[in-house]
């Protein structure tokens, strides 16, 4: 423990710490190095007061720094730049949301980015859509200053990327192992890379979508967990395998219960499916409305493959969610029902 492995090769491994340095060998290897922060690679970010946030070490140190009135600029509008922006407006920061895309477009798709720009503004974020960055502007003594972005100036004492993550899969090049999407190791249904007695999971990895078929990069907790426990047990010398993993990511974002599983558009449309969005309302009269739809979601909608129906995602901003009931749609995508499916559990398309 307390060590970092510096080097890999066939069969033996490098470690560094505490105690010195050590070589050991290995039968089964399993790489689960994780992801980086992507910061993007424009002027100024070696500036002081620009920050990514990957650890609680990290956001502990930005915390000490949010003092009321401080000007705070947030680079991307995920689920941690969201968090992030309304959490510091809360602290009383001046905060200003920048996003090149939509806010929450890795998760959702219009008309819900709209509604969820709404929700953002009303904690008192401003919120600025379709401008990337072009660099971070200086200040005096070598501190940030401002953002300029889309031929606009955003004043800034504190800047914070949160525009994803990359994986960190340094020693798998070292190794030779197959990179593919991102520069994720490539794996297989059994979580294998181009190594034999070689394995990879979480952050670092690609794993297989269940829609498609296909790689994909998603770096989620759960499906590094999935895939971690497929990797561990084939390591061990298991014979587990997988189709393929769905999206699931369910939260809470100052009071904005959101979620959404399966494929987005975007995702769909990186993965070669063309698809249509569907409004769902509610199917069912207001006094047979069951629990779950009577803390009612401001909005939902499907994803649906285009020509055939299929649901391949659903998506919603409002009340909570029953897990059993996102867990019900999840299990009608891995089948490849029909929207009108839907319908068992009170959503209708519009």
């Amino acid at each position: 423990t307390r060590g970092r492995v510096t080097e890999l090769s066939d069969g033996s491994a490098y470690a560094r710490g505490p105690w010195g340095e050590v070589e050991f060998e290995y039968d089964s290897l399993v790489i689960a190095t994780g992801g980086k922060p992507f910061v993007p690679p424009v002027e100024g970010v070696d500036l002081r007061g620009v920050y990514s946030i990957r650890t609680m070490a990290d956001a502990r140190k930005l915390a000490g720094l949010l003092k009321p009135g401080a000007r705070l600029a947030v680079v991307g509008a995920g689920l941690a730049g969201v968090k992030l922006a309304m959490a510091a407006s809360k602290r009383g920061a001046h905060v200003t949301l920048l996003e090149m895309k939509r806010v929450l477009w890795t998760v959702l798709d219009p008309p819900l980015t709209d509604l969820a720009r709404k929700l953002v503004e009303g904690s008192g974020v401003r919120v600025i859509e379709d401008k990337a960055v072009d660099r971070l502007l200086e200040g005096p003594e070598a501190t940030v200053g401002g953002v300029e972005a889309g031929g606009e100036t955003f004043e800034a004492d504190l800047v914070v990327f949160a525009t994803g993550v990359e994986p960190n899969s340094a020693l798998a090049r070292n190794l030779g192992l197959k990179l593919g999407i991102r520069g994720a190791i490539k794996t297989d249904e059994e979580m294998s890379t181009s190594k034999g007695g070689v394995w990879a999971a979480g952050d670092c990895a690609e794993t297989l979508d269940l829609v498609t078929g296909k790689p994909t990069y998603r770096p989620i907790g759960s499906i590094a967990f999935l895939g971690g426990k497929i990797a561990g047990i084939n390591a061990a010398g298991g014979g587990a395998r997988y189709r393929g993993f769905i999206r699931r990511q369910a939260e809470d974002v100052k009071g904005i219960h959101l979620v959404s599983l399966g494929l987005t558009g975007a995702e769909a449309q990186a993965l070669g499916l063309k698809y249509d969005v569907v409004e769902l309302h509610s199917s069912w009269p207001d006094p047979q409305l069951p629990w779950w739809l009577k803390r009612p979601l401001k909005l939902a909608v499907a994803i649906a493959e285009r020509g055939t129906d299929r649901l391949i995602g659903f998506q919603a901003i409002g009340g909570p969610l029953a897990r059993r009931k996102s867990y019900t749609i999840i299990r009608m995508i891995a089948e490849g029902r029909e929207v009108s499916s839907l319908e068992t559990l009170g959503f209708k398309a519009a």
